[in-house]
């Protein structure tokens, strides 16, 4: 088994992860939900949540079947980008969520975040 598949992931959500501030996940794996906005290229697309943007390379995922608008969850490895000054999550796995209570779920994520 790789070390991957040994790392649950860290639960985030895309507001936190927005301009610099997402310089600090580089190289850790993340688990991150969000809204399938666009493909940026056949390999790598856009989620979104609340004005906030993710992209999120696909290539280890193909072939990718996802439809626009619906809910989805992505776990992957962050690779920031100097030269473009973003984050990009590699994926490695996704699941549609489309049918959660996503703002029940950001809330319950915020509280068991300030428990700890």
């Amino acid at each position: 088994m790789n070390a991957l598949a040994k790392r649950p992931g860290v639960i985030t959500l895309l507001s936190n992860m927005q301009g610099d501030c997402g310089k600090v996940y580089e190289g850790r794996v993340l688990r991150v939900v969000g809204y399938f906005h666009s493909f940026l290229s056949d390999n790598r697309i856009h989620i979104e949540d609340g004005g906030n943007f993710l992209s999120v390379d696909c290539t280890l995922l193909q072939p990718v079947r996802l439809t626009k608008g619906w809910l989805y969850h992505f776990i992957g490895e962050a690779d920031w980008r100097d030269e473009s000054r973003e984050l990009i999550l590699r994926a490695h796995a996704y699941r549609c969520l489309e049918g959660l209570d996503f703002q029940n779920y950001k809330r319950a994520l915020k509280y068991i975040q300030n428990d700890k």
